[in-house]
């Protein structure tokens, strides 16, 4: 059963090491959210990872289910809206609806913290993106 927990300092290298490989490298292109044709190099570092965690305004949430990591997504208060970020699916399980489940649980989250519009951003130079 996959639960959701707010990460935590420790956990700081294990997202690290998810967000990497579900979007730079080979092990991204598994899934269908690389970015290792468009941009190199890592997407973060453990110590950007831990300077979000201890954040007071911002949050990592984890999906886990028996203890292994299956994805995350980065949440920030801003004013007037909820920033969010990150998206994560470990790519072997992309297309599963633990992503769904990740968003649903963000919606949960600014529903409980008062929040009533959130804010994303994404890159801009795929093939076939579209903004309305």
């Amino acid at each position: 059963m996959i639960t959701f927990r707010k990460a935590k300092i420790e956990d700081a290298q294990k997202i690290c090491d998810l967000v990497n490989s579900a979007y730079r490298g080979d092990s991204s292109k598994v899934g269908w959210t690389t970015e290792a044709d468009i941009l190199g190099g890592q997407r973060t570092d453990p110590e950007k990872i831990q300077e979000m965690i201890e954040d007071p305004t911002s949050s990592i949430e984890l999906a886990v289910e028996d203890d292994e990591l299956l994805g995350c997504i980065y949440l920030k208060k801003e004013t007037g809206y909820l920033y969010f970020g990150m998206l994560t699916v470990k790519p072997t399980l992309q297309n599963k609806g633990v992503g769904k489940l990740l968003l649903n649980q963000m919606e949960k989250l600014a529903k409980d913290w008062g929040i009533n519009k959130i804010r994303m951003t994404v890159i801009n130079v795929r093939k076939g993106t579209r903004f309305i």
